[in-house]
């Protein structure tokens, strides 16, 4: 009786240490990352958790101080007659997915996932502040976004808030287009700000 209660209590902590249940995570190298199999949980999804700030408000550039191939794409908007671009180009690298923008007091929020090449522009009529919308890893492989204290997948319509007109166009159209038009430059670093990336021997 007493091997029978033994070999239980053994095979409990082993079945703990696995990790199976749904609050259980295991944490890679970066300590911001963690990997939760979420079909533990009844979910039957993966999801990959890294919280990274978007880019807000950036300050918008003459498309004279752009240099693109003519083949790359843009999320293209119009608001109040003015017309912005968005290079894709820009919105590869990590924690480079969201701007979150405010253009003429309107909140435009402007998304693009390079796993599944989704591409959302959200707003909302309730403030003229920009969104706080959060890149958090992925959820099934796609980008996810945390809003309002709720995580969304980029493509589902779960997400409160209210879409924006955009058009995915080539670059040297958009130029041929709107020459006049306005272009985020992608994320730029100040002479006193350190880019989080460099390497030791990129700062000596």
């Amino acid at each position: 009786m007493k091997r029978l209660l033994v070999c239980l209590l053994i095979l409990g902590v082993v079945g703990c240490s696995k990790g199976k249940g749904p609050n259980t995570y295991t944490s890679p190298s970066h300590s911001d990352l963690n990997r939760r199999d979420a079909s533990a949980g009844g979910y039957g999804v993966s999801e990959t958790f890294a919280i990274m700030a978007p880019q807000t408000v950036p300050e918008m550039v003459p498309v004279s101080q752009v240099e693109l191939a003519d083949k790359e794409k843009v999320i293209a908007i119009e608001v109040e007659g003015q017309h912005f671009a968005y290079p894709l180009f820009y919105l590869h690298g990590i924690g480079e997915h969201i701007v979150n923008d405010s253009i003429t007091g309107k909140p435009i929020t402007v998304i693009f996932c390079s796993q599944t090449e989704c591409t959302r522009v959200l707003t909302t009529d309730k403030t003229d502040k920009p969104l706080s919308v959060i890149q958090q890893g992925l959820v099934n492989s796609e980008l996810a976004l945390l809003f309002a204290g709720e995580v969304h997948q980029l493509s589902k319509d779960t997400i409160p808030l209210d879409q924006y007109p955009h058009e995915i166009v080539r670059w040297l159209t958009w130029c041929e287009m709107h020459p006049d038009g306005l272009v985020y430059p992608g994320v730029t670093w100040d002479d006193e700000e350190e880019d989080p990336g460099a390497s030791e021997n990129d700062k000596k």
